[in-house]
């Protein structure tokens, strides 16, 4: 039982009433879904079992709010949009629980009613109440678009993403890899953490963690890559704090290690943003040479720069600068060359639940002529026989391939070099589904004819 302004409540309620806060906070406010997240659990009333369902209900609830809607229409007399959004936004997270979680469908029902009661008013209860009991009674009956008759109204349906998403990667990849792709966004994926391993090996981290009862996976893509589950949040872990660990997708590990950095070199980040990769290449360099992170937005670039701080690579030096018009400000040529682009995230909507509802068709239309554009400008910072890389974190032929080989077009001057991937030897696509980690693609470039002294294939990276 917990206690709130003089009120008893039900066991369970803080935790609910947490969810719908979260909810109405992410409904009125133009914030990312995650950071109002963060903002609540702080409330010391939360325990460590009450932030990690708060975290399952909120992200679940945004992620399945398409299929949500749909269950809920079959069982309302009234059109949604006719509902007050907070009480559709309490029925959402109730259906929620009942169809996805192991949560008591008594529970789910009755602490949603007092969710309302105590929080919207005594009015919609009783509908509120009926349409969840129903839902109780008859969710064996609820019916969905026919898989066959409607392929593409069925994916978007059960696996609550947008239509245009659907029949973008169904005309790219085709029906199957459509859905498994909608399956693995739909999966709360562990979270992966790079071990700087000039502080510490990568088996040290693994075994102090397994030692404090957190689930460790070693990455099969990045050998400084570990996939942790139950850690809580990373940056009270004294693993982070000592600068042995940093949070980046082990997808993105690929990025550094593609572009094979060796101590000593220039390395130019044109798109550095909070410098997860200008790190990475610092430690793959052993703090040796030099790397420029340079970014327009200085908010992030301070992040790049604390975070150099914290695991002691000194090499790695921020600008503010365009990255449209890096060559008018910077002199130097470079090594190697990294344009990590802007782009539209579909290939990380498994870690950024309401990413897909903030997404649209023309938003990659107006992202493409960008993106070659930096493209464009990288290469004139590349020394000749350096390397070029382009990575997205999209799942997106246009903001990829496209972009990609309308660079090699008009840049007569780079080539690509074999990525060692049957599914295409020009580029890398890595997925959720097929690769366990954020969607991403690479597409590396030579310039010049002359060979660098090293093997700059990725054929170690599983197919």
């Amino acid at each position: 039982m917990g206690k709130s302004k003089g009120k008893t409540f039900k066991q369970g309620y803080k935790a609910r009433e947490t969810v719908f806060l979260v909810l109405m906070d992410y409904e009125r406010r133009d914030a990312y879904l995650n950071s109002l997240l963060v903002s609540r659990l702080e409330d010391p009333d939360l325990d460590r079992k009450d932030r990690a369902l708060v975290t399952e209900l909120v992200q679940g609830t945004v992620r399945r709010k398409l299929t949500l809607d749909w269950v809920l229409s079959q069982l309302s007399n009234r059109p949604l949009e006719e509902l007050d959004i907070s009480v559709l936004w309490v029925m959402r997270m109730s259906v929620y629980q009942i169809l996805f979680t192991s949560v008591s469908e008594y529970a789910a029902v009755d602490l949603g009613v007092e969710i309302t009661r105590n929080n919207i008013g005594e009015t919609p209860v009783s509908f509120v109440n009926a349409i969840l009991r129903k839902l109780s009674r008859q969710k064996g009956t609820i019916s969905y678009p026919d898989p066959i008759l409607e392929p593409i109204k069925y994916l978007e349906i059960t696996h609550s993403h947008p239509r245009w998403l659907i029949e973008m990667w169904s005309a790219e990849l085709g029906l199957e890899r459509t859905e498994n792709l909608c399956i693995a966004d739909n999966m709360q994926p562990m979270l992966s953490v790079r071990v700087n391993e000039m502080k510490a090996s990568t088996g040290e981290v693994a075994a102090a963690l397994t030692e404090r009862g957190i689930e460790v996976v070693s990455s099969p893509l990045a050998p400084e890559g570990l996939l942790l589950r139950g850690s809580g949040a990373v940056t009270r872990l004294e693993e982070y704090r000592d600068g042995k660990i940093s949070v980046q997708d082990h997808g993105s590990m690929t990025v550094g290690r593609m572009l094979s950095p060796e101590p000593g070199m220039s390395v130019l980040d044109l798109c550095a943003g909070a410098g997860g990769k200008a790190n990475h290449l610092a430690e793959l360099m052993k703090n040796k040479g030099r790397i420029l992170a340079t970014d327009i937005n200085p908010d992030k670039l301070n992040m790049a720069a604390e975070a150099a701080e914290r695991l002691g690579n000194s090499i790695v030096e921020t600008r503010v600068l365009d990255g449209i018009r890096v060559s008018k400000y910077v002199d130097e040529r470079f090594d190697r060359v990294l344009v990590d682009a802007p782009c539209s995230g579909l290939g990380i909507l498994a870690r950024r639940p309401d990413a897909r509802w903030r997404k649209s068709e023309s938003s990659i239309e107006g992202l493409v002529p960008f993106q070659l554009l930096i493209l464009n400008e990288a290469a004139k910072m590349v020394k000749d026989g350096g390397l070029l890389l382009y990575s997205t974190c999209t799942i997106s032929r246009r903001e990829n391939r496209e972009v990609c080989d309308s660079f090699v077009e008009e840049n007569t001057e780079f080539s690509y070099l074999p990525s060692g991937r049957e599914e295409d030897d020009r580029y890398v696509q890595l997925y959720p589904d097929k690769d366990g980690c954020d969607g991403t693609f690479i597409g590396l470039f030579r310039k010049g004819t002359s060979q660098p002294n090293l093997d700059v294939s990725i054929r170690n990276i599983p197919e």
